[in-house]
């Protein structure tokens, strides 16, 4: 439903299926995995509009329907969209074809109208229907982008949601239909990074995704809670905890409860399902930030391979995820051990910002201060504001405790 929403169902010729796509299209709107014929008629019934129609599209008719379309339904989402094409294709040269028989009686009558008007409007309204490529004067937009900047000015000059991060924010923030993408070595804090910039968020009341590649959502659950009560994970794995410690895990349990927030595991992604979930939880939810952790290959030895297909995920990402649902996307990806965006330049290419994120050396420690934190965040790459030099020497101080799965910006 969600890869073919200008497909309406008055473009169907049969009016039965129309309804019956009506109901189906609002089942899904509602987050309602389940389509079933008692499913259907109840939707139908709930409006005046339709509630006729249950008389003819009774429930042995849906579920006869039902039997006989698994001969010759469609499972993947191109095949689904051909379909959609010739449908629309129909639609479109029947409701031509009604409006050339207007302007043949145009052209028959005996009138002082405007006859070369009136057929332009008639054609221009079935095109102007069918076309979803809309080119409107910049003009005509000026009005709304302004207001979208004064909005910035009452909020401080800042465009977009800020990190948690202070000083990150003085570099960049979380704008929407942009991609921020956060590298580092293997088990080197990408994910946590990621973990905390999500509570960040969910206090600040948006509501949010997280595509989970590496973590199971109880891993998940259990490095959240460690973070949110600041009890080290082991304790909470293994129940060590104290009475007290219990109550502020409660706590935690009760705060996770009530966010708008949705975890999804998995450990081989599939663009098709990433960009459905997203769709269905817009229209659910209201959602307001997607996080991916992580770009990585896919059971491929072949490097040329490899290299396509982190790029194609990061353009995923960025256009079709940040880009067409308007909505900021941070996702993690891994540094090889030469300390480069591991397997592909890609991924720079299609990026709005990449910050490396780097475990400081004992020698680094010493010359920074204690004060200055154990790692270093480094913006390699800024498309929306200001370029760090070298990560040697040019880096925001990050303290981070991977016990209680916390990152702090350093006190100095």
């Amino acid at each position: 439903m969600f890869f073919s929403e200008e497909l309406k169902p008055n473009h169907f010729s049969d009016s039965q299926n129309g309804y019956i796509y009506y109901a189906i299209r609002e089942l899904v709107k509602k987050g309602i995995k389940k389509i079933d014929a008692y499913n259907i008629v109840n939707i139908l019934n709930t409006r005046d509009a339709t509630k006729n129609q249950t008389k003819t599209i009774t429930i042995p008719a849906i579920n006869e329907l039902i039997d006989f379309s698994t001969l010759i339904c469609r499972s993947s989402a191109e095949e689904y969209q051909l379909l959609v094409k010739t449908v629309m294709d129909k639609a479109f040269r029947r409701e031509l074809y009604r409006e050339l028989q207007k302007c043949e009686q145009v052209c028959y009558a005996d009138s002082d109208s405007d006859i070369k008007a009136s057929i332009y409007n008639s054609l221009d309204s079935v095109l102007s229907n069918y076309s979803y490529d809309n080119i409107d004067l910049f003009g005509s937009k000026v009005d709304e982008m302004w207001s979208e900047v004064e909005d910035r000015h009452n909020n401080g000059g800042v465009c977009g949601y800020p990190s948690k991060f202070p000083a990150v924010a003085e570099f960049f923030t979380y704008e929407k239909s942009e991609l921020i993408v956060v590298c580092a070595h293997r088990k080197d804090g990408k994910s946590m990074f990621c973990l905390n910039e999500l509570v960040d968020k969910l206090n600040n009341g948006l509501h949010c995704l997280y595509i989970d590649t590496e973590m199971s959502s109880r891993q998940h659950m259990e490095r959240m809670i460690s973070h949110l009560t600041q009890i080290p994970v082991k304790l909470i794995k293994n129940g060590g905890y104290t009475d007290e410690q219990a109550t502020r895990i409660s706590e935690a349990l009760k705060w996770i409860k009530q966010q708008k927030y949705v975890h999804v595991y998995m450990p081989t992604p599939s663009k098709d399902k990433i960009f459905t979930i997203a769709k269905r939880l817009q229209a659910k939810i209201g959602l307001d930030f997607v996080f991916f952790d992580y770009i990585k290959s896919q059971n491929s030895t072949s490097s040329s391979e490899i290299y396509n297909m982190m790029g194609d995920y990061t353009d995923f990402l960025k256009n079709k995820i940040a880009g067409e649902l308007d909505i900021p996307v941070l996702a993690a990806a891994q540094l090889n051990r030469g300390g480069e965006i591991a397997d592909s330049y890609k991924i720079e290419q299609f990026s709005s910002v990449i910050a490396i994120i780097k475990r400081k050396t004992t020698s680094e420690i010493q010359r920074d201060g204690s004060n200055c934190g154990n790692y270093k965040f480094h913006i390699k790459l800024n498309r929306l504001g200001d370029q760090m030099s070298d990560i040697d020497s040019d880096y925001i101080d990050l303290n981070f405790n991977g016990n209680i799965a916390t990152f702090e910006q350093a006190k100095e």
